[in-house]
């Protein structure tokens, strides 16, 4: 309990805070990147990386019982080697509204705005991945918007050896 309090105090006074995640959230969504992104579109994500295209990317769900569809871009990306990839549709976004629910739990006390998954995306590197050179300190939403009405949740996905 004192942890979660201490996140909650670290957002509300500096506007950045760590939340513990349960990694069974995040089940589905590794899944849909690795082997329905990653391995079935990596020529695709390697093209809009190289040449800024755009691309709409159709996989099968986890389930097959739908087809999931992601946007994908280079545009407004800093590194040659990565490129966004958002959900593009309601079935797709439903892939992060698990782990969307577990993090408006930890936000919720932090503001007087009802909070909703509104949008949600990849971020993709190819090898050898990014540097700080090439992370550019940005706002993701408009500074004109009260504080606490939007937030930018991070949740790191890596494909090799785990993070400690």
């Amino acid at each position: 309990m004192a942890e979660e309090w201490c996140g909650a105090k670290e957002l509300v006074q500096s506007g950045l805070a760590s939340f513990p995640i349960d990694a069974r959230l995040l089940v589905a969504l590794e899944l849909a990147l690795r082997e329905g992104l990653v391995g079935g579109h990596w020529s695709s994500l390697r093209r809009s990386m190289s040449e800024d295209h755009d691309a709409v990317l159709h996989t099968p769900s986890a389930s097959g019982e739908a087809e999931l569809r992601w946007g994908c871009t280079k545009s407004g990306v800093t590194a040659d080697n990565m490129c966004y990839v958002w959900a593009e549709d309601e079935p797709t976004l439903g892939l992060f509204q698990p782990l969307a629910d577990a993090l408006i739990a930890e936000l919720a006390p932090t503001t007087p705005h009802p909070l909703m998954l509104y949008a949600a995306s990849f971020i993709v590197h190819a090898p050898p991945g990014t540097s700080e050179r090439s992370a550019i300190p940005h706002n993701d939403w408009d500074l004109n918007l009260p504080r606490g009405a939007s937030f930018t949740a991070l949740t790191p996905l890596y494909r090799g050896r785990a993070c400690k």
